[in-house]
This record gives C-alpha cells, sequence and structure tokens, in this order.
C-alpha cells in the first residue's frame, strides 16, 4: 500500500504579516490553521493507514512541504513552523515503521511553475531574484515534483526514510 499526503495550499490563505504585528486573537486562527492542515489531518491519516501498511510488510508515505522553510519566509512563521513539525514527524515515523517496510518521506518544493508560465515570470524582478539563488536557472516544474513522489512512492525506493528531498534547482 502506498500512502501520498499532499497537505501544500490546503490552508487558508491568511494576511502576510510580521510577528510583530500580529494580534492575540490572530494567533489562534492563524496557528490553527497552519496546525490544522499540515499536521492534524495527516497524523489522523497515517494513524488510520499505518497498522494496513505494517501488516502488509510494505508502504510508502510521502508528505509535502516547502523548501521555502529553509530560507525563511518573512510573514509565515506559522506555516514554517507547522511544515518543521510535519518534517519531524516523518523522520519520527520512518524511525518507527521502517522496520515494518513502510517508509516515510517529505518531498520540500521550492518555486514551482508550469514551463508555459515560467517564461513570463522570468521577467518579474521578484522572481528573476529567485532564480538567481537557483543552481539550475529556472523554477521546477510540476513533472520535477510529481517525478520525485513517484519515485519515494514506489517499490524503485527501497531504502530512502526520514529524508526531506528538496526540489528547488538547487535553492
Amino acid at each position: 500500500m502506498t500512502a501520498v499526503f499532499s497537505e501544500r495550499r490546503n490552508a487558508p490563505a491568511l494576511p502576510l504579516k510580521p510577528v510583530a504585528e500580529i494580534l492575540d486573537e490572530d494567533c489562534e486562527t492563524r496557528e490553527t490553521a497552519g496546525q490544522t492542515v499540515n499536521l492534524e489531518g495527516i497524523f489522523h491519516t497515517v494513524q488510520a493507514a499505518l497498522p494496513v501498511m505494517k501488516a502488509g510488510g510494505w508502504g510508502r508515505i510521502v508528505f509535502l512541504s516547502s523548501d521555502g522553510i529553509r530560507v525563511g519566509m518573512v510573514g509565515r512563521e506559522e506555516f514554517a513552523a507547522s511544515k518543521a513539525a510535519l518534517e519531524g514527524f516523518s523522520r519520527s515515523l520512518a524511525a518507527e515503521a521502517g522496520r515494518s517496510g513502510v517508509l516515510s518521506n517529505v518531498v520540500a518544493p521550492g518555486g514551482t511553475m508550469p514551463e508555459e508560465q515560467a517564461a513570463v515570470m522570468a521577467a518579474n524582478p521578484m522572481a528573476a531574484k529567485i532564480l538567481d539563488r537557483t543552481a539550475t536557472g529556472r523554477f521546477s516544474s510540476p513533472s520535477d515534483v510529481a517525478n520525485t513522489v513517484a519515485f519515494l512512492a514506489s517499490a524503485a525506493n527501497g531504502n530512502i526514510a526520514g529524508a526531506v528531498v528538496p526540489v528547488s534547482g538547487g535553492m
């Protein structure tokens, strides 16, 4: 059994605010949204699927995070914290389930854009700054991310567990 969990882009869009500008009443909404989507949902899903995978002696679990948490995201501190927790959850899950044949990993996409939009975005000064920070000089394509997930979720992945695999062009 293979399970691929994607929680990216499911949290409500919250205004980007520096930490000092977030009001106390905003905290619960911001923290709850990120934690509910990025942690609680996957926890309960894994809790249901893991016994079946362990009993079958095989399973692959792939979570989606964001490479942005490694470079910092102004105004998205709660998002970064929840994704860092997701990555820790995956590593701990790999330690728990790996000997049962169940491998858990994370794919962390960076700037991802369909090829038809990449040329337009390359003219954008902000996008140009991002591209300058990549080793490849281009945004990742959706297929770059999908191919990485497909490999980690397949039988071809025989021993990668607890890893965070960036798909960011070497940012």
